[in-house]
């Protein structure tokens, strides 16, 4: 393994790949925390502009003699939204909530009513159901995802994968790890590696073991340095925060953000040893750095476009692995594409799955070779 370490470490390989996730991270993180409200003046000014707003409302409709019942529930948000502004005045979270549900509330009412649009039915279900968890749990400090009043590391780091989409860094450890599991054949060193005196075997494991190291580590260096720096800027947070979705059968369920995180551990680790597994299967097949890079790629880029993804029947798509590559989608067991909807573990399965045949298939494919160099020497 001290082979492949050094050969990883002077191919510069070993350093591109957490700078590159680094930055793209940051790139989006830098922006979002400078939208932050973390003064509470600026939820006060934000909630006395709709206010205002809704009184303009009122006002209108009123002199352009709509009956009552049209503005009656838009004038009780608009006192709700008063008394959302004194507690945010006194710091009174409790009492900040309860506003905004009833206006939620009053919202779904009117949303029944067919009198406004551009919210759903799940949406505002959902935002009422979160709501009143932190009603009743004041000990948790409540984040609205539309104000970013924080960005703890316990809340960002569950969104992340919402800021940024998983497969653009998915494509770019599959193009370095093409680079690098095809190395020998590119710089013609293929020759030396098979005199050396270590089994087949052992050079399989020692290639495939520095490579998931390679990647899980670099995911680790990442998730360290954001958990250091959202947690200086923004604290930890708390690992019982819950994000609340819609599962299989539309029922309102919640994941705490810690049990997201082990969630999300368990399926980065998977997803690497799948793309290390498969793309080290694609190198011993091809022998070429541009035929394994493109195939690879060919097993990330259908996940980035939605609309190729919708045009393949469920029935087909739950044996390819575009569809189990959006981790957010995966762990929150939803999705945008009409009759598709695996669960967590459906996705883990999978890979699990997949990554057996793809060791099965390495270790047939090097006896194939094995047998072809012993006919070969007495032939």
């Amino acid at each position: 393994m001290r082979i492949e370490l050094t050969k990883l470490y002077r191919s510069k390989y070993l350093f591109i790949l957490p700078i590159f996730i680094i930055s793209i991270i940051m790139f989006t993180y830098v922006p979002y925390s400078k939208f932050t409200k973390t003064n509470q003046n600026d939820l006060i000014i934000e909630s006395k502009v709709l206010t205002n707003n809704l009184s303009d409302i009122v006002e209108d409709m009123k002199s352009k003699d709509f009956p009552e019942e049209f503005y009656q529930l838009i004038e009780q948000q608009k006192l709700l939204s008063i008394d959302r502004a004194e507690a945010i005045e006194q710091h009174d979270q409790t009492k900040q909530l309860l506003a905004e549900r009833e206006m939620e509330k009053i919202n779904l009412d009117l949303l029944q009513q067919g009198k406004i649009s551009g919210y759903t039915f799940d949406e505002l279900s959902l935002k009422i159901e979160e709501l009143a968890f932190f009603i009743e749990n004041p000990d948790v400090e409540y984040m609205d995802k539309f104000l970013f009043t924080k960005l703890s590391t316990s809340y960002f780091i569950p969104r992340l994968f919402e800021f940024i989409p998983i497969t653009t860094l998915l494509l770019i450890i599959s193009i370095l790890l093409s680079f690098y599991l095809t190395m020998e054949y590119r710089e013609k060193t293929i020759n030396f590696l098979n005199v050396i005196p270590y089994k087949k075997r052992k050079v399989t494991f020692d290639k495939m073991g520095v490579a998931l190291s390679w990647i899980v580590g670099s995911w680790a260096i990442v998730g360290l340095l954001i958990s250091l720096i959202t947690t200086i800027q923004f604290g930890f947070g708390t690992l019982k925060y819950p994000f609340f979705y819609l599962d299989t059968d539309r029922m309102i369920i919640s994941i705490t953000s810690g049990e997201y995180m082990m969630k999300l551990i368990v399926s980065l680790i998977l997803l690497s040893f799948f793309l290390v597994s498969s793309i080290y299967l694609i190198s011993l097949l091809t022998k070429s750095t541009i035929i394994a890079m493109a195939i690879s790629a060919g097993l990330i880029l259908p996940a980035m476009m939605p609309s190729v993804l919708k045009v393949i029947p469920p029935s087909l798509l739950r044996y390819l692995p575009y569809g189990y590559l959006n981790l957010p989608e995966l762990i929150f067991s939803r999705s945008d594409i009409e009759g598709w909807n695996p669960s967590w573990i459906q996705g883990i399965t999978y890979f699990i799955f997949l990554d057996i045949i793809c060791l099965l298939l390495i270790a047939l494919q090097q006896q194939a070779e094995k047998k072809n160099k012993i006919i070969s020497n007495f032939g």
